[in-house]
């Protein structure tokens, strides 16, 4: 975790890099971490780790999952968009792959 602070803005970053293990799929769930500064300030996260392919946030790659991105098959997505699995800007063959990939995982 690298965390950039000024006194403007604070900046939190989490990276999984190479060799950790972790292979994008559910691995389970991180909550409730703290960041204090030495100036006082604490900023608080929850984090919330669902499987690869989870599109509607309820923990199970499953047929909602599958019908979400056949619904949007096709869209483009210009913010953040949790349908665009692989985050290319397109709804796309790709992110229909990873849903069906992991299909039956998390729960």
């Amino acid at each position: 975790m690298g965390v950039r602070y000024n006194s403007d803005s604070v900046v939190c970053g989490v990276s999984v890099g190479a060799g950790t293990g972790w292979d994008g799929v559910f691995i389970g769930a991180v909550d409730n971490i703290v960041l204090r500064f030495r100036n006082g300030v604490s900023l608080h996260f929850n984090f919330e780790v669902r499987p690869a392919g989870d599109v509607n946030g309820d923990g199970m790659v499953d047929d909602a999952d599958l019908l979400q991105v056949l619904m949007l098959f096709g869209a483009s997505c210009s913010a953040y968009c949790p349908y665009d699995l692989n985050r290319d800007g397109t709804v796309d063959d790709a992110d229909l792959l990873i849903v069906l990939m992991h299909f039956g995982t998390g729960g």
